[in-house]
């Protein structure tokens, strides 16, 4: 195979000299370092390999754990550290950085993926390949799509087909597959036709096409679906669990809940009934507890079926953290993971208890606690999102919308007026709506993209918009689409744009569905009732009240099950 060094650079090529060797040499403990670092930075994401990635709202660095800054906040967009590199945006265009700050990567990629075992995910011009840890492309940027790599192989997808490739960018299971999964435990589900079976890393089927649906394996078990109905098989295809359930959530440590006949109970992997049949909701099982509930109620059992609290909860959540939200006599608060009532009931709404704040609300105001219930935000706000993003979360006061960071600092004025959608961000960006109008905010509360059109439905494509994306805008009753500089890319033609996937849009025109590419060239003619977005190379489409599959030629693949 030829390879292309395109990024290795002399170690005299730095982008800057770091922070190392200043006066304060104090090491704090992690926890330590975080929240000491909380207090400077609007955000502060955990230590990997030592470095942790800070934010001052608009530009990125690393800090070590003394908190001093040992990278230059210099960086539009950072990863945390994985094998001692980082990769980061300045601007458009991706590149690398080691743990001193220095340039391994030049910055020519829409998108770099951290690096795992000694290889990074890169992507150019649509296309995805790999790079080792000089820079140099071990896999070419030829592939429509690449997964991690799992049991030394990662799964690649070109023109619609599937294969797997080792880490030297060999192709070892050749791309001729309808669909293949991640490599776990050293198979991967895969689809051969109209059914799913199991195939080793050397590209044998091991497990028949005998299912309609299938899971990745944990354990030496995985859950598939036959007809209709769920169990579970071992590595050799022996059924453990018959096909029994409607439903079977995921096994922790040895137990799951499942569903049948519109009833929830809990089995081990015996398929031992722990906890009977007797409600109408389950929670997956985690820190030795079953959230269920039963006659409109919630509470929570052991796993021997013991009541550890009793069933007074009109509603219960997962625990995040130490804590989960409960609701009781109309009001909100917090129980630990005894069920001690940690934050007492006296809010009148709440949301999961997410990093160090909890959202809340109280006298008719939304607000911010921490965990020992001191209000950190004041209650002020008429309405909120339902948790920070890239450290800012929307709030509205006044009749208006703006954004705060999490020291309740406003990062936007309060100028806009969304009426249906709170404004949350996707991939970095936020629809807001200034005057009956739509644009666009980033992270930063900078405004992207003016408030000048009729409607806004957010950002399309897997990549960055700062460097290959599309936000999907109405003007004057038609559908199009703009780029981050506010520049049409997809001219104002369509009466609806539904979704954007694999590189192509779902398009209506009149009461027909279609597929665009991204430079607006017709893939797929105008002739469906209905169209869902490309997965796996396929997409469900309807004509003449039929449903089926077709690949990215447009031809059929199969029909639905």
């Amino acid at each position: 195979m030829i390879v292309f060094a395109i990024g290795l650079l002399s170690a005299c090529n730095s982008s800057g000299l770091t922070g190392r060797g200043k006066a304060n040499t104090k090491k704090y403990s992690t926890k330590e370092a975080i929240a000491k670092a909380q207090k400077k930075y609007t955000e502060v994401w955990d230590f990997e390999d030592n470095l942790a990635a800070v934010s001052n709202e608009t530009r990125w660095g690393f800090i070590d754990k003394t908190t001093e800054l040992q990278i230059p906040m210099i960086y539009d967009e950072v990863t945390s550290f994985s094998e001692d590199l980082a990769c980061v945006r300045k601007g458009r265009r991706w590149g690398v950085i080691n743990d001193e700050g220095k340039q391994i990567v030049l910055y020519i990629y829409d998108k770099i993926f951290s690096y795992d075992q000694g290889l990074a995910i890169v992507v150019r011009s649509g296309k995805w390949g790999m790079i080792n840890k000089k820079g140099i492309e071990v896999v070419p940027l030829e592939y429509d799509e690449i997964y991690p790599f799992r049991s030394g192989l990662a799964t690649v997808i070109k023109d619609g087909k599937f294969g797997a490739i080792n880490d030297r960018g060999e192709i070892v299971i050749q791309l001729m597959y309808d669909e293949i999964g991640s490599f776990y435990e050293g198979v991967c589900p895969v689809l051969i036709g109209e059914k799913y079976g199991y195939m080793n890393t050397e590209g044998r089927v091991v497990i028949p096409t005998f299912y309609d649906k299938a899971m990745r394996f944990k354990d030496g078990q995985a859950r598939v679906m036959k007809r209709g109905k769920w169990g579970i098989i071992s590595r050799e295809a022996d059924t453990v669990i018959p096909f029994e359930y409607d439903e079977i959530g995921e096994f922790h440590n040895g137990i799951a809940y499942v569903r049948k006949n519109g009833r929830y109970g809990y089995i081990d992997q015996q398929n031992k009934v722990i906890i009977k049949f007797n409600y109408e909701q389950a929670l997956d099982y985690k820190k030795n507890t079953c959230i269920v509930r039963i006659g409109g109620k919630w509470g929570a059992l052991n796993n021997k079926g013991r009541i550890k609290i009793g069933f007074k909860y009109d509603k219960l959540g997962a625990f995040h953290g130490d804590l989960a939200y409960a609701k009781r006599d109309g009001k909100y608060g917090y129980v630990n993971e005894a069920f001690k009532e940690v934050i007492p009931f006296e809010y009148e709404q709440a949301y999961d208890f997410k990093g160090d704040l909890g959202i809340v609300k109280k006298d008719g105001k939304w607000g911010f606690i921490n965990n020992e219930n001191k209000t950190i935000i004041p209650f002020k706000y008429e309405d909120v999102g339902s948790e920070f993003q890239y450290g800012l979360i929307g709030v509205k006061k006044s009749g208006r919308w703006g954004f705060i960071n999490k020291d309740g600092k406003a990062m936007t004025k309060f100028s806009f007026d969304n009426e249906f959608i709170r404004p949350n961000f996707s991939n970095g960006f936020a629809v807001v709506r200034d005057k009956g109008r739509y644009g666009y905010v980033d992270y930063s509360g900078k405004i992207v993209i003016p408030c000048q059109y009729n409607n806004a439905f957010g950002y399309m494509g897997r990549l960055p918009a700062n460097s290959e994306g599309f936000f999907i805008v109405e003007k004057d009753g038609k559908f199009g689409g703009v780029n981050i500089y506010n520049e049409v890319i997809i001219p104002f033609n369509y009466d609806g744009i539904r979704a954007y996937s694999e590189g192509l849009f779902v398009v209506r025109k009149g009461q027909k569905y279609g597929y665009i590419n991204k430079y607006n060239e017709l893939v797929i003619d105008f002739k469906y009732e209905r169209a869902e977005a490309f997965e796996y190379g396929k997409a469900l489409v309807s004509l003449d009240n039929n449903d089926f599959f077709i690949d990215q030629l447009g031809q059929v693949k199969r029909q639905k099950l």
